[in-house]
């Protein structure tokens, strides 16, 4: 069975393969695109990722 051509092949990143370092807020937004944008189909922008309290999270 062949899969349809508007299927995309999605993996994302496993909690090991993720830095063990602090980001800046802009390379943590390129790494999050990088796996967001194609489900997503857009970019998150600074303005949105800043509209959420991380602060319990991380």
């Amino acid at each position: 069975m062949t899969k349809a051509t508007t299927e995309l092949e999605i993996r994302l990143p496993m909690w090991e393969e993720l830095p063990a370092f602090s980001l800046h807020l802009d390379q943590l937004l390129d790494l999050t695109n990088e796996v967001l944008e194609p489900i997503i189909g857009d970019k998150i922008t600074k303005k949105l990722f800043s509209i959420f309290d991380f602060d319990p999270i991380i």
